[in-house]
Order: C-alpha cells, then structure tokens, then sequence
C-alpha cells in the first residue's frame, strides 16, 4: 500500500508559518508607530506555482515547483521628497519559501526581497499593480560534485535574488482583497561559484491580502528641493572576486580578485536621478594566472591582464539608497580579444559581443542622503557585472561625489 505525503508537509507548514512570523515581527520592530502603526500598511500571503526555466542544452529534470509568499506593504506618503517623484510607492518587505520542481537535484528556495510596488486604480473593485524586489536566497541543494553534480543551475547556497510582479486585485471589503498574480524570481551568484547557469522562475500565483486599518490618502509632501543640474566628478574603487571559466565550469577553482578603478562625470537631469560618463580600468588577477600557467604571451603578461573600457550610466535615487545602471564599451580588452579568435576561428555572434559590451548593475548606500546632497557624498556599493548579459563578478566598492 503507498503512502501518499500531503503537501506541504508538517515540517514545511511549520517552515511557512515561521517565515510569516518573522515578517511580522520585522513590520513591528521597523515600521510600525504607536495607535497609528497599521495605517497604510498591508499583509498578504499566496501560493505560486511554475517551471524553472531551461537555458542550457543539458538541464536537470524538473516539474511545477511550488514557491509560498509572505509580504508587507507600507504606503510611503510623502515625508521624503523623493516620495513624489515615484508617485508615492508602497514600500515592500517579501519572504520567499517553496520547491523548485526537483527536490533531489534542485532542492528547496527560501528567500527575501525588498523593493517597491506601484498601484492603479481601474474601478471601485480592482486595482493593477506592478512591484520589483531584490534580496537574497538561500538553496538547499546547490552544486557539488559529488553528492550534487547534476546541479549545474546554483553553484552555492547563497545568492542574490531578483523579482518582478504583475498583479490584479478584486477587493472584497475595505479590509480584504484577492490577487492573481504572474512573475518571474531570478537566482544567481554572479559567476563567484560555479557552475551558474541561474534559476528563472516564471510563475502564475493567487494570494490574499488584509489591511488592518483603511488606506488614508493624505500625503504630507516636504518642500521642493532646488535640483543641481551642474556637472560634477566622481571616483570608485572596487573589488571584484570571480571563478574562472565559463557558466558550467571547471568547477572547484580559486576565487580570484579584481581591481577596478572609475572615474566619471555626473549630471542630475531630474530631481531623484542621474547620468554617469567615464572610463573604468581594472586589473584580473585570474587572467593573469591563465597567461603565467598557460604561458599564453611570452610578453607583456601583466600588461595584457588588464582592461580598459568607456562607461555610461543611470542613477535612481531613493534617499541614502540608489539603483545604478551601467553599459561599457571595452577599449582595451587583449586577452579575451585573443582567446576569442583561438576558439571561434570562424566567428561567433554572442561570443565576440561579450568581448566589446559589458554592463553592471548594483546598488549605492550614501552616507549623506543623495537627493539633499548630490556633491561631497561618500558611497559604498555593491554590483552584478556582466558582459553581453552573461555575469562576469560580483563587486563591492566604495567612492566619492565632488
């Protein structure tokens, strides 16, 4: 006779349910005040259901995973200035618990995020809204090669994660309303371990949504701020860290440094964001192993392990915290110019774009709020840099606005 395991399992339940209590907990310590501390906010929880997706021609099997989700919401409603500028958002607090369609290869998700989501509505019952999150995950069973080797989406437990969310809302009564949601969640360590392919999730999700208090719509905007739109310079020094090799190995390798060093000008076109325009440098210690234990150049080995590129960007500022976007055009890039034209004698589209375009995108924390202060502010930052989409490393830095 087979015994058929109800799911999720009394062990999962309880994972669920603690994960909820921490978000709780969370919203209380952190944004709640007073008799008021639920105005404006909202809890909800859902069930999602999707495929990993299959980017790579060999792929570990996999069915419908099923991911559960635990969410706050906050109103921001205009004490910072920047709250305007993004149509007043609510700020969002989101856990992440499920499987991945694999339980023996790909293993379980848990995960946290935060971000923003916006709001419109189309009648006096449903409202569209759109929200995007970053956090991080932690995987159950990641790459290993031996107890773990078909693995070869996740290369370690912990990476960085992405989402994007679509979402329709029927509310019920001033306190309740459902949701139908689709989205994707997108995992990946940056190339620090590998393999990593990353994990894309598309999923289709219902969920359900309590807001103990009804929303109070006054907004209590601060004063317009002057926007410096003067040019200005700027500095950063980074460090990178990266395993060699492509998406899919060799696997196990040292994790070796990069140096990096930008300078750029800086514009503010808008009150909350910026362009940036440089050049960048940096230093890779990984290629210059290859060329000293390949013997690849007889000459300028250290030379040629260094690369040089234009950089233009854009900055979103949300007070002490930023979103920077960058795309690069490689000016000096010998070695992967070289070791292109030995593994694709007969070209190769995707592979000789990697060579010339890279992009980064990260986020800044500035001592100084960035709206108020666009000049004499130090940063520290964290990026993904890619080239041509595929990831490169992932850096920390820390740098200057003149």
């Amino acid at each position: 006779m087979i015994r058929l395991t109800p799911y999720p399992s009394p062990q999962e339940r309880g994972a669920i349910i603690r994960v909820c209590l921490l978000i709780f907990l969370f919203c209380n310590i952190f944004f709640c005040n007073g008799q008021t501390r639920f105005q404006n906010s909202a809890f909800e929880t859902g069930v999602n259901s999707g495929m990993v997706v299959k980017n790579y021609p060999v792929f570990p099997d996999r069915e419908r995973g099923v991911v559960f989700n635990a969410s706050y919401y906050k109103k921001l409603t205009g004490k910072k200035s920047w709250h305007r500028n993004y149509f007043y958002p609510e700020v969002t607090l989101q856990g992440w618990y499920g499987d991945l369609g694999n339980k023996k290869v790909l293993g379980k998700l848990y995960g946290v995020s935060s971000g923003f989501r916006w709001s419109q509505s189309l009648s006096n019952r449903f409202t569209v809204s759109e929200q995007a999150l970053f956090g991080a995950a932690y995987f159950t069973r990641p790459f290993n090669e031996k107890s773990n080797p078909e693995n070869i989406t996740i290369g370690s437990s912990l990476t960085p994660l992405a989402s994007a969310r679509l979402s329709l809302e029927y509310h019920i009564n001033p306190f309740f309303s459902i949701l139908a949601n689709y989205g994707i969640l997108h995992a990946s360590n940056g190339h620090y371990q590998l393999p990593n392919l990353g994990v894309n999730l598309p999923v289709f999700g219902l969920s359900i949504k309590y807001k103990p208090v009804p929303a109070v719509l006054t907004q209590d905007v601060e004063e317009s701020i002057t926007t410096n739109k003067k040019i200005h310079f700027a500095a950063r020094l980074s460090l990178g860290h990266n395993e060699q090799g492509s998406s899919t190995g060799p696997v196990n390798g040292p994790k070796y440094p990069i140096y990096l060093a930008s300078f750029f000008l800086h514009k503010n076109y808008s009150h909350v964001a910026r362009w940036h325009a440089g050049v960048e440098g940096y230093y890779n210690s990984g290629v210059y192993d290859f060329i000293t234990s390949q013997d690849y150049y007889e000459t300028r080995q250290r030379e040629k392990s260094f690369a040089g590129l234009l950089i233009l960007g854009n900055e979103f500022l949300f007070g002490h915290v930023s979103m920077v976007t960058q795309g690069g055009l490689y000016l000096y890039n010998p070695f992967y110019h070289d070791r292109y034209d030995d593994l694709y004698p007969e070209g190769d589209t995707k592979a000789w774009l990697k060579t010339r375009f890279t992009a980064r995108l990260g986020f800044q924390y500035y001592l100084r709020d960035a709206v108020l202060h666009p000049r004499h502010n130090i940063f520290i930052g964290w990026y993904v840099k890619t080239n041509f989409g595929q990831a490169d490393f992932m850096e920390l830095s820390m740098g200057y606005l003149f």
